[in-house]
């Protein structure tokens, strides 16, 4: 079982997607981080930036960041959008 930080309760994730993402990484081998609501902050300033919901970690084969989206996401203009139906 992969190592999680924070370890946490899945019923206190409110976002159903994100509660079934951190559920799935917590069973990778025991070689995996899992890291749940890592924040990239602006190194000057602290400021939240941006706010991942997985971050998973291997040793030798890198990482990877998440964001669970709801509706649709798109790349274009070297940039991730989100499109929110109604928004």
């Amino acid at each position: 079982m992969a190592r999680v930080v924070p370890e946490l309760n899945p019923d206190l994730i409110d976002q159903e997607g994100e509660r079934r993402l951190y559920l799935a990484a917590r069973n990778l081998p025991e070689d995996y981080s899992i890291v749940y609501g890592y924040k990239f902050c602006d190194q000057v300033t602290g400021a939240v930036i941006w706010q991942a919901d997985l971050v998973i970690v291997h040793p030798s084969r890198g990482f990877i960041v998440l964001k669970v989206v709801y509706g649709e996401a798109g790349f274009f203009n070297g940039r991730w959008h989100e499109f929110v139906q109604g928004g």
